[in-house]
Protein backbone atom coordinates (compact mmCIF):
# COMPACT_ATOMS: atom_id res chain seq x y z
CA UNK A 1 0.00 0.00 0.00
CA UNK A 2 1.29 3.60 -0.99
CA UNK A 3 0.44 4.47 2.68
CA UNK A 4 2.39 2.02 4.44
CA UNK A 5 5.41 3.18 1.85
CA UNK A 6 5.00 6.43 3.06
CA UNK A 7 5.58 5.49 6.82
CA UNK A 8 8.00 3.34 6.15
CA UNK A 9 10.09 6.61 4.23
CA UNK A 10 9.06 8.69 7.49
CA UNK A 11 11.06 6.29 9.68
CA UNK A 12 14.11 5.79 7.62
CA UNK A 13 13.85 9.84 7.55
CA UNK A 14 14.53 10.02 11.21
CA UNK A 15 16.90 7.27 11.24
CA UNK A 16 18.74 9.37 9.08
CA UNK A 17 18.22 12.28 11.10
CA UNK A 18 19.47 10.39 13.91
CA UNK A 19 22.65 9.28 12.32
CA UNK A 20 23.83 12.57 11.51
CA UNK A 21 23.10 12.40 7.97
CA UNK A 22 22.20 15.61 5.99
CA UNK A 23 19.31 15.54 3.68
CA UNK A 24 18.07 18.34 1.44
CA UNK A 25 14.89 19.95 2.03
CA UNK A 26 11.79 18.76 0.27
CA UNK A 27 8.27 20.26 -0.40
CA UNK A 28 6.88 16.65 -0.99
CA UNK A 29 3.40 17.10 1.83
CA UNK A 30 0.80 14.85 2.57
CA UNK A 31 -2.12 14.39 1.47
CA UNK A 32 -0.38 15.21 -1.91
CA UNK A 33 -2.36 18.67 -2.58
CA UNK A 34 -0.61 19.17 -5.83
CA UNK A 35 1.25 22.36 -7.90
CA UNK A 36 -1.90 23.44 -9.69
CA UNK A 37 -4.85 22.45 -7.62
CA UNK A 38 -8.09 24.50 -7.74
CA UNK A 39 -10.13 24.54 -4.57
CA UNK A 40 -13.27 26.24 -3.59
CA UNK A 41 -13.66 29.25 -1.82
CA UNK A 42 -15.26 27.71 1.10
CA UNK A 43 -13.50 24.69 1.19
CA UNK A 44 -12.42 23.29 4.56
CA UNK A 45 -8.78 23.88 5.23
CA UNK A 46 -6.38 21.63 3.43
CA UNK A 47 -4.21 20.43 6.64
CA UNK A 48 -1.05 18.62 5.39
CA UNK A 49 1.87 17.25 7.18
CA UNK A 50 5.71 16.77 5.61
CA UNK A 51 6.06 13.53 4.06
CA UNK A 52 9.60 12.94 5.33
CA UNK A 53 8.39 13.43 8.78
CA UNK A 54 10.83 15.80 9.95
CA UNK A 55 10.12 20.03 10.41
CA UNK A 56 10.47 22.66 8.22
CA UNK A 57 10.16 26.27 7.69
CA UNK A 58 6.71 26.63 5.82
CA UNK A 59 5.04 29.93 4.35
CA UNK A 60 1.31 29.85 2.93
CA UNK A 61 1.05 33.50 1.32
CA UNK A 62 -2.17 34.72 -0.13
CA UNK A 63 -2.25 36.54 -3.34
CA UNK A 64 -4.41 38.12 -6.26
CA UNK A 65 -4.47 36.99 -9.43
CA UNK A 66 -1.41 38.90 -10.64
CA UNK A 67 0.58 37.43 -8.10
CA UNK A 68 0.56 40.36 -5.80
CA UNK A 69 1.14 39.25 -2.07
CA UNK A 70 -1.77 40.53 0.10
CA UNK A 71 -0.53 38.43 3.19
CA UNK A 72 1.30 35.88 4.96
CA UNK A 73 1.21 33.01 7.73
CA UNK A 74 4.81 31.67 9.03
CA UNK A 75 5.41 28.26 10.55
CA UNK A 76 8.37 27.80 11.99
CA UNK A 77 9.80 24.03 12.75
CA UNK A 78 6.39 22.42 11.02
CA UNK A 79 6.02 18.85 10.58
CA UNK A 80 2.16 19.46 10.69
CA UNK A 81 0.04 22.04 9.52
CA UNK A 82 -3.17 22.22 10.96
CA UNK A 83 -4.72 25.52 9.91
CA UNK A 84 -6.05 28.09 12.62
CA UNK A 85 -10.06 27.97 10.83
CA UNK A 86 -9.79 32.14 11.19
CA UNK A 87 -6.83 32.23 9.06
CA UNK A 88 -7.51 29.76 6.65
CA UNK A 89 -11.03 31.88 5.85
CA UNK A 90 -8.91 35.50 6.11
CA UNK A 91 -7.01 34.33 3.71
CA UNK A 92 -9.52 32.23 1.10
CA UNK A 93 -11.65 35.30 1.35
CA UNK A 94 -8.63 37.80 0.16
CA UNK A 95 -7.07 35.31 -2.46
CA UNK A 96 -10.69 34.56 -4.08
CA UNK A 97 -9.79 34.46 -7.79
CA UNK A 98 -5.96 34.64 -6.72
CA UNK A 99 -4.06 31.77 -5.59
CA UNK A 100 -2.19 30.44 -2.12
CA UNK A 101 1.75 29.98 -2.41
CA UNK A 102 3.07 27.33 -0.29
CA UNK A 103 6.75 27.47 0.59
CA UNK A 104 8.93 25.47 1.81
CA UNK A 105 12.09 26.26 3.39
CA UNK A 106 12.01 29.34 1.32
CA UNK A 107 12.89 27.54 -1.88
CA UNK A 108 10.19 24.70 -2.75
CA UNK A 109 6.92 26.11 -3.42
CA UNK A 110 3.41 25.08 -5.25
CA UNK A 111 0.43 27.33 -6.23
CA UNK A 112 -3.44 26.70 -5.00
CA UNK A 113 -5.70 28.25 -7.20
CA UNK A 114 -8.63 29.73 -5.40
CA UNK A 115 -11.74 29.32 -7.47
CA UNK A 116 -14.62 32.39 -6.83
CA UNK A 117 -17.36 28.89 -7.51
CA UNK A 118 -17.98 28.16 -3.96
CA UNK A 119 -18.87 24.43 -4.00
CA UNK A 120 -22.19 22.55 -2.03
CA UNK A 121 -21.55 22.74 1.78
CA UNK A 122 -22.49 18.92 2.13
CA UNK A 123 -21.69 15.56 1.02
CA UNK A 124 -23.65 12.26 1.60
CA UNK A 125 -21.42 9.48 1.45
CA UNK A 126 -21.14 5.68 2.62
CA UNK A 127 -18.42 4.44 5.11
CA UNK A 128 -17.39 0.55 4.64
CA UNK A 129 -14.68 -1.94 4.36
CA UNK A 130 -12.51 -1.40 1.40
CA UNK A 131 -13.96 -4.78 -0.58
CA UNK A 132 -17.27 -3.15 -0.77
CA UNK A 133 -18.58 -7.17 -1.65
CA UNK A 134 -18.37 -8.08 1.85
CA UNK A 135 -20.54 -7.38 5.02
CA UNK A 136 -19.25 -5.79 7.86
CA UNK A 137 -19.63 -2.28 9.65
CA UNK A 138 -21.59 0.06 7.45
CA UNK A 139 -22.48 3.33 7.89
CA UNK A 140 -24.11 6.52 5.85
CA UNK A 141 -22.11 9.87 6.94
CA UNK A 142 -23.14 13.69 6.19
CA UNK A 143 -19.90 15.97 6.09
CA UNK A 144 -20.10 19.60 5.53
CA UNK A 145 -17.34 20.19 3.54
CA UNK A 146 -16.55 23.78 4.52
CA UNK A 147 -15.41 22.62 7.61
CA UNK A 148 -14.88 19.21 9.63
CA UNK A 149 -18.50 18.79 10.82
CA UNK A 150 -20.14 15.44 10.42
CA UNK A 151 -22.44 13.13 11.59
CA UNK A 152 -24.04 9.64 11.16
CA UNK A 153 -27.41 9.14 9.74
CA UNK A 154 -26.79 5.40 9.48
CA UNK A 155 -25.41 2.92 11.21
CA UNK A 156 -25.79 -0.80 10.28
CA UNK A 157 -25.42 -1.70 13.66
CA UNK A 158 -28.82 -0.97 15.02
CA UNK A 159 -29.87 -3.36 12.54
CA UNK A 160 -28.24 -6.40 12.60
CA UNK A 161 -25.16 -5.63 10.65
CA UNK A 162 -27.66 -5.79 7.66
CA UNK A 163 -26.90 -4.68 4.29
CA UNK A 164 -28.17 -0.65 3.73
CA UNK A 165 -27.21 0.79 0.27
CA UNK A 166 -27.76 2.92 -2.80
CA UNK A 167 -29.01 6.27 -1.06
CA UNK A 168 -29.83 9.24 -3.76
CA UNK A 169 -31.06 12.81 -2.73
CA UNK A 170 -34.17 14.59 -4.63
CA UNK A 171 -34.91 18.00 -4.41
CA UNK A 172 -35.87 19.65 -1.00
CA UNK A 173 -34.04 16.85 0.32
CA UNK A 174 -35.72 14.17 0.04
CA UNK A 175 -33.70 10.68 0.29
CA UNK A 176 -34.03 7.29 -0.57
CA UNK A 177 -32.28 4.21 0.15
CA UNK A 178 -32.60 0.47 0.70
CA UNK A 179 -31.88 -1.99 3.82
CA UNK A 180 -31.63 -5.64 2.93
CA UNK A 181 -32.00 -9.12 5.15
CA UNK A 182 -34.01 -8.89 7.97
CA UNK A 183 -35.73 -5.11 6.72
CA UNK A 184 -35.74 -5.46 3.38
CA UNK A 185 -37.27 -2.36 1.50
CA UNK A 186 -36.88 1.12 0.04
CA UNK A 187 -37.11 3.59 2.37
CA UNK A 188 -38.06 6.82 1.11
CA UNK A 189 -38.29 9.91 2.92
CA UNK A 190 -40.05 13.72 1.80
CA UNK A 191 -37.35 16.13 3.47
CA UNK A 192 -39.84 17.38 6.16
CA UNK A 193 -39.28 14.16 8.63
CA UNK A 194 -42.28 12.14 6.83
CA UNK A 195 -41.14 8.59 5.38
CA UNK A 196 -42.35 5.36 3.92
CA UNK A 197 -41.04 2.30 3.64
CA UNK A 198 -41.78 0.17 0.34
CA UNK A 199 -41.45 -3.62 -0.87
CA UNK A 200 -42.45 -5.37 -3.85
CA UNK A 201 -44.59 -8.38 -2.89
CA UNK A 202 -42.34 -11.43 -3.11
CA UNK A 203 -43.88 -12.87 -6.28
CA UNK A 204 -43.19 -10.60 -8.98
CA UNK A 205 -39.75 -11.91 -8.65
CA UNK A 206 -37.45 -8.63 -8.14
CA UNK A 207 -36.42 -6.10 -5.63
CA UNK A 208 -35.81 -2.31 -6.44
CA UNK A 209 -32.47 -1.36 -6.70
CA UNK A 210 -29.98 1.83 -8.17
CA UNK A 211 -32.24 4.40 -7.51
CA UNK A 212 -32.28 8.04 -9.14
CA UNK A 213 -35.00 10.87 -8.16
CA UNK A 214 -36.56 12.94 -11.33
CA UNK A 215 -35.73 16.58 -11.46
CA UNK A 216 -38.93 17.38 -10.20
CA UNK A 217 -39.04 14.96 -7.20
CA UNK A 218 -42.20 13.07 -8.04
CA UNK A 219 -40.83 10.19 -9.97
CA UNK A 220 -38.06 7.67 -8.55
CA UNK A 221 -36.27 5.48 -11.56
CA UNK A 222 -35.29 2.05 -10.44
CA UNK A 223 -33.16 -0.80 -11.41
CA UNK A 224 -34.74 -4.03 -11.06
CA UNK A 225 -30.90 -5.97 -10.91
CA UNK A 226 -30.28 -8.94 -9.04
CA UNK A 227 -26.81 -9.20 -8.42
CA UNK A 228 -24.65 -12.84 -7.60
CA UNK A 229 -20.75 -13.10 -6.50
CA UNK A 230 -18.29 -13.98 -8.65
CA UNK A 231 -14.83 -14.85 -7.20
CA UNK A 232 -11.76 -14.73 -8.84
CA UNK A 233 -8.65 -16.19 -8.56
CA UNK A 234 -6.44 -13.15 -7.24
CA UNK A 235 -7.41 -12.91 -4.08
CA UNK A 236 -6.11 -9.22 -4.04
CA UNK A 237 -8.97 -8.50 -6.89
CA UNK A 238 -12.16 -7.54 -5.54
CA UNK A 239 -15.20 -9.77 -7.06
CA UNK A 240 -17.15 -8.58 -9.48
CA UNK A 241 -20.79 -8.84 -9.38
CA UNK A 242 -22.88 -9.74 -12.01
CA UNK A 243 -26.68 -9.22 -12.62
CA UNK A 244 -28.16 -13.34 -13.24
CA UNK A 245 -31.86 -12.61 -14.09
CA UNK A 246 -33.35 -9.82 -16.68
CA UNK A 247 -33.03 -6.95 -14.73
CA UNK A 248 -35.42 -3.57 -15.88
CA UNK A 249 -35.99 -0.01 -15.33
CA UNK A 250 -39.24 0.57 -13.21
CA UNK A 251 -40.46 4.41 -12.33
CA UNK A 252 -41.90 4.81 -9.34
CA UNK A 253 -44.40 7.58 -8.43
CA UNK A 254 -44.26 9.18 -4.85
CA UNK A 255 -47.90 10.92 -5.38
CA UNK A 256 -49.50 8.27 -6.07
CA UNK A 257 -47.14 5.01 -4.24
CA UNK A 258 -47.21 3.01 -7.63
CA UNK A 259 -44.82 1.56 -10.11
CA UNK A 260 -44.93 0.90 -13.61
CA UNK A 261 -42.52 1.20 -16.94
CA UNK A 262 -42.78 -0.14 -20.38
CA UNK A 263 -42.11 -2.58 -22.68
CA UNK A 264 -39.04 -0.58 -23.87
CA UNK A 265 -37.38 -0.82 -20.46
CA UNK A 266 -38.67 -4.70 -19.44
CA UNK A 267 -37.45 -6.54 -22.65
CA UNK A 268 -36.45 -9.72 -21.17
CA UNK A 269 -34.06 -9.72 -24.40
CA UNK A 270 -31.64 -7.65 -21.93
CA UNK A 271 -29.91 -6.80 -19.00
CA UNK A 272 -30.71 -2.58 -17.69
CA UNK A 273 -28.25 -0.99 -15.12
CA UNK A 274 -28.20 2.52 -13.56
CA UNK A 275 -30.83 4.84 -14.60
CA UNK A 276 -30.13 8.77 -14.16
CA UNK A 277 -32.46 11.50 -14.93
CA UNK A 278 -31.00 13.91 -17.50
CA UNK A 279 -31.37 17.70 -15.80
CA UNK A 280 -34.96 18.71 -17.59
CA UNK A 281 -36.69 15.30 -16.65
CA UNK A 282 -37.75 14.58 -20.06
CA UNK A 283 -35.33 11.93 -21.08
CA UNK A 284 -33.61 9.09 -18.57
CA UNK A 285 -29.97 7.70 -19.50
CA UNK A 286 -29.41 4.20 -18.11
CA UNK A 287 -26.90 1.14 -19.18
CA UNK A 288 -27.84 -1.90 -20.86
CA UNK A 289 -26.34 -5.28 -22.57
CA UNK A 290 -27.86 -8.55 -24.21
CA UNK A 291 -29.03 -10.95 -21.42
CA UNK A 292 -26.96 -13.83 -21.24
CA UNK A 293 -27.09 -17.37 -19.08
CA UNK A 294 -23.85 -17.26 -17.98
CA UNK A 295 -24.64 -19.37 -14.21
CA UNK A 296 -25.34 -23.06 -15.33
CA UNK A 297 -22.79 -23.26 -18.16
CA UNK A 298 -19.27 -24.93 -17.80
CA UNK A 299 -16.75 -23.69 -16.18
CA UNK A 300 -14.31 -22.80 -18.85
CA UNK A 301 -17.58 -21.65 -20.95
CA UNK A 302 -18.68 -19.18 -18.08
CA UNK A 303 -15.40 -17.43 -18.04
CA UNK A 304 -15.82 -16.54 -21.70
CA UNK A 305 -19.33 -15.70 -20.97
CA UNK A 306 -18.42 -13.11 -17.97
CA UNK A 307 -15.65 -11.64 -19.83
CA UNK A 308 -18.31 -10.24 -23.24
CA UNK A 309 -20.97 -9.52 -20.18
CA UNK A 310 -20.35 -5.37 -20.57
CA UNK A 311 -23.07 -2.75 -21.17
CA UNK A 312 -23.79 0.34 -23.27
CA UNK A 313 -24.80 3.80 -22.29
CA UNK A 314 -28.71 4.59 -23.84
CA UNK A 315 -31.37 7.52 -23.51
CA UNK A 316 -35.01 7.17 -24.18
CA UNK A 317 -37.40 10.12 -23.81
CA UNK A 318 -39.80 10.59 -20.99
CA UNK A 319 -42.93 12.56 -21.10
CA UNK A 320 -44.29 13.32 -17.15
CA UNK A 321 -47.86 14.69 -18.58
CA UNK A 322 -48.64 11.32 -20.44
CA UNK A 323 -46.36 9.06 -18.51
CA UNK A 324 -45.25 8.11 -21.81
CA UNK A 325 -41.74 6.78 -23.02
CA UNK A 326 -40.01 6.89 -26.40
CA UNK A 327 -37.73 4.52 -28.13
CA UNK A 328 -34.43 3.70 -26.64
CA UNK A 329 -31.27 5.26 -28.11
CA UNK A 330 -28.09 4.30 -28.06
CA UNK A 331 -25.70 6.81 -27.23
CA UNK A 332 -22.03 5.33 -26.09
CA UNK A 333 -20.75 2.57 -25.79
CA UNK A 334 -17.00 1.83 -24.75
CA UNK A 335 -17.02 -1.46 -26.76
CA UNK A 336 -15.90 0.55 -29.71
CA UNK A 337 -17.05 -0.95 -33.01
CA UNK A 338 -19.03 1.13 -35.63
CA UNK A 339 -22.97 2.14 -34.18
CA UNK A 340 -25.15 4.59 -33.69
CA UNK A 341 -23.51 5.78 -30.83
CA UNK A 342 -20.36 7.29 -30.01
CA UNK A 343 -16.99 5.01 -30.08
CA UNK A 344 -14.99 5.39 -26.72
CA UNK A 345 -11.37 5.29 -27.42
CA UNK A 346 -10.76 2.13 -25.09
CA UNK A 347 -12.41 -0.57 -26.34
CA UNK A 348 -13.86 -3.95 -24.90
CA UNK A 349 -14.99 -2.02 -21.47
CA UNK A 350 -18.45 -1.71 -20.09
CA UNK A 351 -20.43 1.33 -19.12
CA UNK A 352 -21.68 2.33 -15.58
CA UNK A 353 -23.00 4.58 -13.59
CA UNK A 354 -23.63 7.69 -16.04
CA UNK A 355 -24.56 11.09 -14.16
CA UNK A 356 -25.45 14.39 -16.51
CA UNK A 357 -24.21 17.45 -15.39
CA UNK A 358 -27.03 20.39 -14.14
CA UNK A 359 -27.27 22.08 -17.95
CA UNK A 360 -27.46 18.63 -19.66
CA UNK A 361 -23.99 19.29 -22.21
CA UNK A 362 -22.08 16.88 -19.90
CA UNK A 363 -22.03 13.31 -18.75
CA UNK A 364 -19.76 11.25 -16.59
CA UNK A 365 -20.05 7.43 -17.26
CA UNK A 366 -17.85 5.17 -15.22
CA UNK A 367 -16.08 2.32 -17.20
CA UNK A 368 -15.49 -1.34 -16.02
CA UNK A 369 -14.09 -4.64 -17.26
CA UNK A 370 -16.87 -5.76 -17.49
CA UNK A 371 -20.89 -6.59 -16.20
CA UNK A 372 -22.01 -3.02 -14.47
CA UNK A 373 -21.17 -3.49 -10.63
CA UNK A 374 -18.48 -0.47 -9.77
CA UNK A 375 -16.18 -2.84 -6.84
CA UNK A 376 -14.22 -3.56 -9.63
CA UNK A 377 -10.14 -2.47 -9.50
CA UNK A 378 -9.88 -1.31 -12.42
CA UNK A 379 -11.95 1.16 -14.58
CA UNK A 380 -11.88 4.67 -15.65
CA UNK A 381 -13.97 7.96 -15.54
CA UNK A 382 -15.07 9.14 -18.71
CA UNK A 383 -16.69 12.78 -19.86
CA UNK A 384 -18.85 13.05 -22.40
CA UNK A 385 -19.99 16.27 -24.15
CA UNK A 386 -23.01 16.58 -26.42
CA UNK A 387 -21.93 18.32 -29.71
CA UNK A 388 -23.23 17.84 -33.47
CA UNK A 389 -22.48 17.30 -36.33
CA UNK A 390 -22.47 19.63 -39.97
CA UNK A 391 -25.69 18.54 -40.40
CA UNK A 392 -27.33 18.99 -36.77
CA UNK A 393 -27.16 15.65 -35.91
CA UNK A 394 -26.40 15.18 -32.00
CA UNK A 395 -24.09 12.77 -30.72
CA UNK A 396 -21.44 12.18 -27.43
CA UNK A 397 -18.38 11.89 -28.07
CA UNK A 398 -15.37 11.11 -25.25
CA UNK A 399 -13.17 14.69 -24.53
CA UNK A 400 -9.63 13.59 -23.78
CA UNK A 401 -8.86 14.59 -20.37
CA UNK A 402 -5.15 13.71 -20.21
CA UNK A 403 -4.03 12.56 -16.35
CA UNK A 404 -7.22 12.39 -14.44
CA UNK A 405 -7.67 8.58 -14.11
CA UNK A 406 -5.03 7.12 -12.66
CA UNK A 407 -3.88 3.06 -13.01
CA UNK A 408 -6.29 2.39 -10.34
CA UNK A 409 -10.35 2.71 -10.41
CA UNK A 410 -11.52 5.77 -10.79
CA UNK A 411 -15.51 6.16 -11.17
CA UNK A 412 -18.94 7.54 -10.18
CA UNK A 413 -18.33 10.92 -10.90
CA UNK A 414 -21.45 13.17 -9.33
CA UNK A 415 -22.18 17.14 -10.09
CA UNK A 416 -22.24 19.68 -7.80
CA UNK A 417 -25.69 22.04 -7.77
CA UNK A 418 -23.94 24.37 -9.91
CA UNK A 419 -22.49 22.10 -12.29
CA UNK A 420 -18.67 23.68 -11.28
CA UNK A 421 -17.59 20.89 -8.87
CA UNK A 422 -18.15 16.92 -9.07
CA UNK A 423 -16.79 14.35 -6.66
CA UNK A 424 -15.90 11.00 -7.34
CA UNK A 425 -14.56 7.80 -5.96
CA UNK A 426 -10.66 6.24 -6.33
CA UNK A 427 -8.51 3.77 -5.22
CA UNK A 428 -5.89 6.02 -5.95
CA UNK A 429 -4.20 6.64 -2.96
CA UNK A 430 -3.82 2.69 -2.07
CA UNK A 431 -4.83 0.54 -4.89
CA UNK A 432 -7.59 -0.82 -2.08
CA UNK A 433 -9.81 1.70 -0.26
CA UNK A 434 -11.64 4.13 -2.44
CA UNK A 435 -11.25 7.68 -1.24
CA UNK A 436 -13.65 10.78 -2.38
CA UNK A 437 -11.70 13.45 -4.66
CA UNK A 438 -12.86 16.70 -5.87
CA UNK A 439 -12.33 18.74 -8.98
CA UNK A 440 -13.29 21.88 -10.76
CA UNK A 441 -14.73 21.73 -13.64
CA UNK A 442 -15.14 24.66 -16.82
CA UNK A 443 -16.97 23.46 -19.51
CA UNK A 444 -16.18 26.66 -21.73
CA UNK A 445 -12.40 25.79 -21.48
CA UNK A 446 -10.39 23.41 -23.91
CA UNK A 447 -10.38 19.76 -23.81
CA UNK A 448 -7.41 19.22 -22.00
CA UNK A 449 -8.30 22.08 -19.31
CA UNK A 450 -11.89 21.50 -18.45
CA UNK A 451 -11.04 19.10 -15.25
CA UNK A 452 -8.39 20.82 -12.73
CA UNK A 453 -6.36 18.09 -11.00
CA UNK A 454 -8.38 16.58 -8.25
CA UNK A 455 -7.35 16.61 -4.82
CA UNK A 456 -8.69 14.06 -1.86
CA UNK A 457 -11.34 15.32 0.33
CA UNK A 458 -9.55 17.36 3.30
CA UNK A 459 -9.75 15.54 6.80
CA UNK A 460 -8.96 17.69 10.30
CA UNK A 461 -5.83 15.43 10.91
CA UNK A 462 -3.80 15.37 8.08
CA UNK A 463 -3.09 11.80 8.58
CA UNK A 464 -6.25 10.50 8.46
CA UNK A 465 -6.05 8.80 5.54
CA UNK A 466 -2.59 6.98 6.32
CA UNK A 467 -4.39 4.99 9.34
CA UNK A 468 -7.55 4.62 6.93
CA UNK A 469 -8.79 1.11 6.72
CA UNK A 470 -12.40 1.88 5.15
CA UNK A 471 -13.65 2.82 1.80
CA UNK A 472 -15.66 5.79 1.17
CA UNK A 473 -18.52 5.09 -1.61
CA UNK A 474 -21.76 6.32 -2.97
CA UNK A 475 -20.61 10.40 -2.59
CA UNK A 476 -23.86 12.72 -3.11
CA UNK A 477 -24.03 16.50 -3.09
CA UNK A 478 -26.07 18.26 -0.58
CA UNK A 479 -27.22 21.77 -0.31
CA UNK A 480 -28.79 21.29 3.49
CA UNK A 481 -28.87 18.91 5.75
CA UNK A 482 -31.34 15.92 6.11
CA UNK A 483 -33.86 15.67 8.45
CA UNK A 484 -33.03 12.62 9.80
CA UNK A 485 -29.32 11.20 11.99
CA UNK A 486 -28.80 8.01 13.99
CA UNK A 487 -31.07 8.28 16.89
CA UNK A 488 -34.28 7.76 14.07
CA UNK A 489 -32.83 5.97 12.21
CA UNK A 490 -33.70 2.79 13.29
CA UNK A 491 -37.32 3.85 13.65
CA UNK A 492 -37.55 5.30 9.85
CA UNK A 493 -36.14 1.46 8.91
CA UNK A 494 -38.13 -0.16 11.29
CA UNK A 495 -41.93 0.57 9.92
CA UNK A 496 -44.08 -1.40 9.05
CA UNK A 497 -44.25 -1.90 5.01
CA UNK A 498 -45.96 -0.54 2.04
CA UNK A 499 -47.00 -2.33 -1.47
CA UNK A 500 -46.45 -0.13 -4.07
CA UNK A 501 -49.77 -0.39 -6.77
CA UNK A 502 -48.62 -3.14 -8.76
CA UNK A 503 -51.27 -3.19 -11.25
CA UNK A 504 -49.09 -2.71 -14.28
CA UNK A 505 -47.48 -6.26 -14.01
CA UNK A 506 -48.69 -9.73 -13.80
CA UNK A 507 -47.65 -12.34 -11.39
CA UNK A 508 -45.08 -13.60 -13.22
CA UNK A 509 -43.12 -9.99 -13.39
CA UNK A 510 -44.11 -9.38 -17.26
CA UNK A 511 -45.47 -6.34 -17.70
CA UNK A 512 -49.32 -6.36 -18.09
CA UNK A 513 -51.36 -5.42 -20.42
CA UNK A 514 -52.74 -1.85 -18.76
CA UNK A 515 -49.32 -0.79 -20.05
CA UNK A 516 -49.96 0.29 -23.75
CA UNK A 517 -47.15 -1.64 -25.94
CA UNK A 518 -47.10 0.61 -28.65
CA UNK A 519 -46.69 4.36 -26.68
CA UNK A 520 -45.72 2.44 -23.30
CA UNK A 521 -48.24 4.80 -21.94
CA UNK A 522 -49.49 4.28 -18.74
CA UNK A 523 -52.95 4.33 -16.51
CA UNK A 524 -53.62 6.71 -13.72
CA UNK A 525 -53.93 5.21 -10.18
CA UNK A 526 -54.73 6.68 -7.14
CA UNK A 527 -53.38 5.23 -4.13
CA UNK A 528 -51.83 6.36 -0.76
CA UNK A 529 -50.65 10.13 -1.29
CA UNK A 530 -46.98 10.57 -0.50
CA UNK A 531 -43.71 13.83 -1.39
CA UNK A 532 -44.27 14.75 -4.83
CA UNK A 533 -45.15 18.08 -6.07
Amino acid sequence: MRTVSLLLGMVAAGLFCACGRVEPPSANIYPDYADGIVIPCNIAPLNFLMADGRTHRVRVEACNSLGNLLGSHTYNRCKKLIFKESDWRDMLASATGGFLRIVVDDTASRLWRISSDSIDPYLVYRLGPHDQNTGGRLQVYERNITDFSHRCLMDNLQTENNCMNCHSLGADAKMVFHVREAFAGTVITDGKGASLKISVPARYGFRLSYPAWSPNGRYIAFATTRIAPVQFVNPHRTQDLMPDVAAWIVLYDTRQNRLFSCPALTDTAFCFSFPTWAPDGKSLYFCRTPHMEVWNLPQEREKECLAEFRYDLFRIDFDADSETFGEPEMVYSPLGGNFGGAAGDSVNRSASIPSASPDGKFLFVSTVMMGSFPSQNQGDLILLQWDSTEDGRAYLREVHTPGFNSPDADRRGVWSASGKWFVFTSKRESGAQSLLYLAHFDGSAPDEQKISKPFVLPQKQPDHYIWNTRSYTFPVFSGKPLPFDGKTYKDIVEQPLSEPDMMFFDTSGMVSGSVDATSGASQAVSSANFGGH
